[in-house]
């Protein structure tokens, strides 16, 4: 679907943290353990946010299962579905780990599952799991940094962000079948707010040194669509984004 292999010779950091490498192997025995998500399962049963079979709210996480809100992260239906999550967690987690340390990884992940995970449940119940939602938090806060932080040594190639965000899209339509959207939108928001600090001091700059001042080489130069796009559309895509997260909560509603 994109380049993946590119990506991964291009990905900044030059090894995986145990945080990372929990995730995937965490998942791949998952995976194995479950026979690929099979709700017949014990391994399913106790990683789900509730058994598939509760009628009271968060009965389990009330009564001192409080893993439950993380766990369903590790859960995979099918194994297209494992191999997806783990390519972009490695490629993703793996650069946050090394230029942010174990910790930042750690946080970003509970901040892109848990409430996530929370809306998922309120609206479909407790039958979903997937690394996704973290996929997409660590997908916004990758992409605020390496569009708005370069020196920091993240990388993100724009084509994969491109796809990732059509592929959120045509997951937001239902066109794709059941897809938990509400865990996709809540971990793409997760990580755009994750990434405002880096936004914020672009947005500074932009103020500070104008692109398109009088007699500017932009301003001589650039004209027409791809001047409004310059000026107005591209130094605000992260809004975008949110708009289309929220729009997708929205419709799932």
């Amino acid at each position: 679907m994109v380049q993946v292999t590119e990506q991964w010779r291009e990905g900044s950091a030059p090894g995986v943290g145990p945080v990372t490498l929990f995730l995937v192997i965490g998942s791949v025995l998952v995976a194995l353990y479950s026979d690929f998500g099979d709700p017949l399962t014990m391994t399913i049963q106790n990683l789900s946010i509730e058994p598939w079979d509760s009628h009271e709210f968060l009965r389990k996480v009330r009564e001192g299962e409080v893993w439950r809100l993380v766990t369903p992260m590790l859960i995979h239906f099918g194994p297209l579905h494992l191999v997806f999550n783990m390519m972009w967690t490695w490629q993703l987690g793996r650069q946050v780990e090394h230029n942010h340390g174990s910790p930042a990884l750690i946080g970003l992940v509970l901040l892109s599952e848990v409430p996530g995970g929370l809306g998922q449940y309120l609206v479909t119940g407790p039958s979903f799991g997937g690394m996704s939602g973290v996929v997409y938090g660590l997908f916004g806060f990758v992409w605020m940094q390496a569009r708005y932080a370069p020196r920091r040594g993240y990388h993100l190639d724009d084509r994969a962000a491109v796809w990732m965000m059509l592929w959120f899209v045509a997951c937001g339509t239902g066109l794709l079948g059941s897809v938990a959207n509400i865990g996709h939108a809540g971990g793409l928001v997760a990580g755009l707010l994750a990434g405002v600090p880096v936004y914020v001091g672009h947005l500074r700059d932009r103020v500070d040194a104008p692109e398109f001042t009088a007699g500017s080489w932009a301003s001589e130069h650039i004209r027409g669509a791809r001047r409004v796009v310059r000026q107005f559309v591209t130094p605000y895509v992260p809004l975008w984004f949110l708009l289309l997260a929220a729009g997708v909560l929205l419709f799932e509603r």
